[in-house]
């Protein structure tokens, strides 16, 4: 009794620190956001008109302006009516902290959607110009400089989450290692929300076009509703919008347009494994729908439903696991993983999918109990729906056999029995599907069979594909080890035109919102090293078993060879030698069975346990914090 009112009161200790230091971040907040606004308080002033002074400069519209002494501007505004997409350029001659002039070009576009453009400068000015090409057709109604304060929510929200993880790590040691999960919890809801509140009612990548499209169709009408909206996010690129103003100005564009031109079209999408996969995304969708929110909320909806199911299947991984929780949580909170769990799209699902029913399988392998069947059960059917997403990863159910010692009897000859039936159960099976698709496989030796490959890609049949590597197949092998080794297709958007590190485009980037330069590997690389290879003393964490070892790696090398392949046969031109489209993030769900490979068994750190998972708490935080403030600062600040 004395016990549980003593456990009580430490919980409830713990509830008023949290309410406090909440309270401590709104306030370092307001004042982070008072010391951006310091130029509006010290220097502040009201609109700049410069739409009368116009000249014409050549072939092109040009509006100047110069000031008497530098004067600091926030932000250029455009309005006008244009009928197309027209660029301007603004030329001007900025002077820096040390009374140096610079000039500064920067090129932005006004759209026919918004009928304004915002662009920041945020810089002292001596003169402005800004350039129109003559060839367009447009009327300008005014342009103006303003350096107004402006409490942005966004940013405040930012700073808020960041000033509180940081309060919460440093203060509260002993939640992090009892309750690892509710800092995960916090740090993905708080970098999630704030992701796909800037990233706009709009996709953020053609991947999502095609995603949206499929949860579209998840509902049990044999025909939808399109409106002209939902048309517009079916398609990629979108409008560069990089303000808080021209942001708001499309949500209303947007809304307006989800009301018009509704059309009723076939639904194609609702298949059975479609509902397994983006039920999540459906489900908020339509509860939006129902409660009558605006069209961007309603697109905002699906994205934290798939948020808020990716974060609850992982606080419970995170819970469960005997082991590596704080890999899971870390490779969670960094920012590629959490932006897959941001958007419309099924990779977040998969990862949250495969790595618990990794745990749930490996945790039976760890205790010395007997096997328990359902949660055998429930880890292999977890596994299994991740392959219905992306079949590359079926290897990982090799890990079946890390229980074999709890199934079979403990005497050698029962094993070695029970091994050599399994063996010509497995070849029986493998001649029967290859008799079963013996028709098949001539059709495709003799290249008369078609399958369609990837629309996105020119020149794909993965029929031909098929019959090229059925005829040269010591050519391909060669061609898929030098692919794989090289890494020289490792990225994020599938090209090999990308300059920055594979280990930046797993984990630090966003997509289209954009990746942390290579520098940031300084900081990435020997987080990663300490985190799969470093362990306290403390650390529970001891090297898994041998036979765990063999078939982890086992299950990763095929399952890495299946992924570049399965590209190779849909995304690649037939008959090239080289492997187009493969993607750094691929490897994601892979992590968790490799760091049962690559342990801390030999590599012992002469720090508390407290202090190591402080120290890689925030370095994560530093690197999701980075990623995610340089994607808002391009789109809203």
């Amino acid at each position: 009794m004395i016990e549980k009112k003593r456990m009580e009161k430490k919980v409830k200790n713990r509830w008023i620190r949290l309410i406090l230091w909440l309270l401590l971040s709104v306030l370092l907040a307001v004042g982070a956001e008072c010391l951006f606004n310091y130029q509006a308080y010290s220097e502040g002033y009201d609109a700049i008109e410069i739409s009368d002074n116009y000249l014409q400069k050549g072939k092109n519209r040009t509006y100047r302006i110069s000031f008497e002494t530098p004067t600091f501007v926030n932000k250029l505004y455009i309005q006008g009516s244009f009928s197309e997409k027209t660029a301007y350029t603004i030329h001007a001659t900025a002077v820096n902290a040390f009374d140096t002039e610079e000039a500064v070009k920067i090129k932005d576009y006004v759209y026919p959607e918004l009928q304004m453009g915002a662009t920041i400068l945020n810089r002292r000015i001596s003169s402005l110009e800004i350039v129109f090409p003559a060839k367009k057709e447009f009327s300008i109604e005014r342009i103006h400089v303003s350096n107004q304060r402006h409490w942005n929510k966004y940013r405040m929200l930012f700073f808020l989450l960041i000033f509180f993880l940081i309060i919460v790590i440093l203060m509260e040691r002993s939640m992090l290692l009892k309750h690892l999960e509710l800092v995960y919890l916090a740090a993905s809801l708080g970098f999630g929300s704030l992701i796909i509140l800037t990233a706009g009612g709009y996709p953020a990548g053609w991947d999502e076009t095609v995603h949206y499209q499929i949860v579209q169709g998840l509902n049990l009408e044999d025909e939808i509703q399109e409106s002209d909206a939902v048309r517009r996010n079916y398609e990629w690129p979108r409008l560069k919008i990089n303000t808080e103003e021209e942001q708001s100005t499309y949500r209303a564009f947007i809304d307006h347009q989800s009301q018009v031109e509704q059309t009723a079209i076939p639904n194609l999408t609702a298949s059975w494994k479609n509902y397994l996969i983006y039920f999540p995304m459906a489900v908020f969708q339509k509860a939006a729908r129902m409660m009558h929110l605006s069209y961007p909320r309603e697109y905002d909806a699906g994205r934290f439903g798939n948020l808020i199911f990716c974060v609850l299947l992982n606080c419970l991984t995170i819970r469960l696991a005997k082991r590596r929780k704080l890999l899971i949580a870390s490779t969670a909170i960094l920012p590629t993983q959490l932006f897959l769990s941001s958007v419309y799209s099924y990779d977040g699902v998969l990862w949250a999918y495969l790595t618990l029913g990794v745990v749930l399988l490996l945790n039976q392998e760890e205790d010395g109990e007997p096997i328990r069947v359902g949660q055998w059960i429930l880890a292999n059917v977890l596994i299994i729906l991740s392959c219905l997403i992306k079949p590359v990863y079926a290897p990982v159910l090799l890990l079946n056999f890390t229980l074999i010692g709890k199934v079979l009897p403990k005497e050698m000859k029962a094993r070695k029995k029970v091994i050599r039936i399994g063996i010509v159960l497995a070849v029986l099976i493998v001649l029967g599907v290859v008799i079963l698709l013996q028709p098949t496989i001539a059709l495709l030796y003799n290249g008369e069979l078609s399958m369609a490959g990837d629309i996105r890609a020119e020149g794909t049949d993965m029929g031909f594909q098929l019959t090229s590597v059925l005829h040269h197949p010591i050519a391909f092998l060669k061609m898929l080890v030098h692919e794989v080794f090289t890494l020289d297709n490792l990225r994020s958007l599938g090209s090999k035109k990308s300059s920055y590190l594979a280990s930046n485009q797993m984990f630090l980037n966003l997509y289209t919102l954009g990746t942390l330069k290579n520098a940031w590997s300084f900081v990435l690389l020997p987080f990663l090293g300490s985190l799969f290879l470093l362990a306290p003393g403390v650390m529970e964490d001891g090297p898994a078993k041998k036979q765990t070892r063999g078939l982890s790696t086992a299950a990763i090398i095929l399952s890495v060879m299946l992924t570049w392949l399965s590209m190779y046969l849909a995304f690649t031109s037939v008959g090239a030698q080289k492997i187009d489209g493969v993607q750094a993030r691929y490897y994601l769900p892979l992590l968790l069975p490799l760091s049962y490979v690559v342990t801390g068994r030999r590599l012992k750190l002469n720090m508390s346990k407290e202090r190591y998972v402080q120290g890689m708490l925030l370095c994560c935080l530093l690197l999701t914090g980075m990623t995610v403030y340089q994607a808002m600062s391009v789109h809203i600040f």
